[in-house]
């Protein structure tokens, strides 16, 4: 499997996008997103008209050249909403998307403690598809999860 290359793995970095080589020949990379990473790569599917396509190492090295004055660049936002469930139970759902977009990635667990640990959904999503054996993590910060959790939205920009 080819991988990304020594710049474009710096360049990713400093966006919050990390990726790491795949250990044997039927696994795809690991990869690990901030919000600012989240940001970079859903403008980049949204700006290359990739929307609902299987990401590829291409889609990667695209978001690590992807400047930061591109005509088209979009806020993500990140929502959390209380749903009463049953009678004395909440779930949660978290919302995110590109401002000017509809949310189409939607989160739905049960409150906890810590920030939760996010997995971009396996098999068709109307924003980017997972390639079989790849991984997307979205990390939530302390500090955002608490924001998230007092009400507050998150506005992530350029």
């Amino acid at each position: 499997m080819a991988v990304i290359g020594k710049n474009a793995g710096y360049e990713l970095g400093y966006r919050g996008i990390s990726v790491s080589t795949p250990h044997f020949d039927d696994e795809g990379p690991a990869v690990e997103v901030t919000t600012t990473g989240l940001m970079w790569l859903l403008n980049t599917i949204h700006l290359a008209g990739r929307a609902g396509r299987p990401l590829a190492l291409q889609t990667l090295k695209e978001a690590s050249r992807l400047s930061h004055d591109a005509v088209g660049l979009r806020a993500l936002r990140l929502t959390l909403s209380r749903l009463p469930t049953y009678e004395n139970d909440v779930s949660l759902l978290l919302s995110v998307y590109l401002v000017g977009s509809p949310p189409r990635l939607l989160y739905h667990f049960a409150p906890t403690q810590g920030a939760p640990e996010l997995s971009w959904p396996a098999g068709s999503n109307p924003v980017m598809t997972l390639r079989k054996g790849w991984v997307v993590n979205i990390c939530l910060s302390p500090e955002e999860w608490g924001s998230l959790q007092a009400g507050d939205s998150i506005l992530v920009k350029i």
